[in-house]
C-alpha cells in the first residue's frame, strides 16, 4: 500500500501528487509530506487541500485525521470506456 497525497496549487494549476512506499510505512514519511505540502500550499495562498483516498486504504485515513483532515464527502466516479 501507497500513502497518496493530491494537492492542487495556484502555481502549477495542476494535480500533484506524493507517495510513501509501502516498505516506508509507519516512519513518519506520509506526515512528513502532508506537513511539507501544508506549508507549500500556504506560501502559494491555497486556502484548502483536498485528497482522494480508497476506502480500503484505512491507514492513510488515520494518517490524514492525524494531522488535521477532516471526513467531508464522497468522491463518485463512472469510467465511460
Amino acid at each position: 500500500m501507497a500513502l497518496w497525497l493530491w494537492l492542487y496549487t495556484s502555481i502549477t494549476r495542476g494535480w500533484k501528487s506524493c507517495q510513501s512506499n509501502e516498505e516506508h510505512r509507519d516512519r513518519g514519511i506520509g506526515k512528513a509530506l502532508i506537513e511539507r505540502l501544508t506549508d507549500r500550499a500556504k506560501q502559494a495562498g491555497c486556502r484548502r487541500i483536498e485528497l482522494d483516498s480508497g476506502f480500503h486504504r484505512e491507514q492513510a485515513h488515520r494518517t490524514y485525521e492525524h494531522v488535521g483532515f477532516d471526513k467531508r464527502a464522497f468522491l463518485f466516479s463512472k469510467e465511460i470506456v
